[in-house]
């Protein structure tokens, strides 16, 4: 007689269930990126990253994106590419644990009037137009906060403009 024992099918298999690849970090993935996008439809972030809508799609299902994609969409999430790619360290860029982020002073060749304007003008095509600023593309945007910073010559018309925005929306 041997004495050797009978290992069941079930026992062989949860032997080799470590050497099979965890789907877990795939979807984690995107989790984090559903978390990056917020309100924002994967169409406009596609646009805004330069990755077709399909492939943001697999990432979404489970694929793992290149670096040079995983770069594009930390970039244009604004977040850091560690977050993004393995959950670790803090979501936004420039937050670390502690420290307080420092406004940046305005250049001294602008006058702080022009400053004044621009954060009217930026406050004004927020709210104004809310989520779907953000899904603007970069160009459009650019042209539209030009266009409210020429309006808002006259800083008390702030209310006029926001009215305006959103009756052109």
């Amino acid at each position: 007689m041997r004495n050797q024992s009978v290992i069941s099918d079930s026992e062989l298999m949860s032997q080799h269930v470590d050497k099979v690849p965890s789907r877990k970090k795939d979807s984690e993935l995107a989790t984090r990126l559903r978390d990056m996008l917020g309100q924002e439809s994967v169409t406009a972030f596609g646009r805004r990253c330069g990755i077709g809508e399909a492939t943001l799609r697999k990432y979404f299902s489970g694929t793992l994106p290149n670096s040079e994609n995983l770069v594009a969409m930390a970039d244009a999430g604004n977040v850091n590419i560690e977050w993004l790619a393995a959950g670790r360290g803090p979501k936004m860029r420039g937050a670390s644990a502690g420290i307080p982020m420092i406004p940046q002073a305005a250049p001294a060749s602008i006058a702080m009037e022009d400053i004044e304007r621009l954060t009217l003008a930026i406050e004004a095509v927020d709210e104004g137009l809310g989520p779907r600023y953000a899904a603007m593309p970069p160009p459009k945007r650019a042209a539209l906060l030009a266009a409210v910073y020429d309006l808002l010559l006259d800083m008390d018309q702030k209310d006029n403009v926001i009215k305006f925005i959103k009756l052109a929306a």
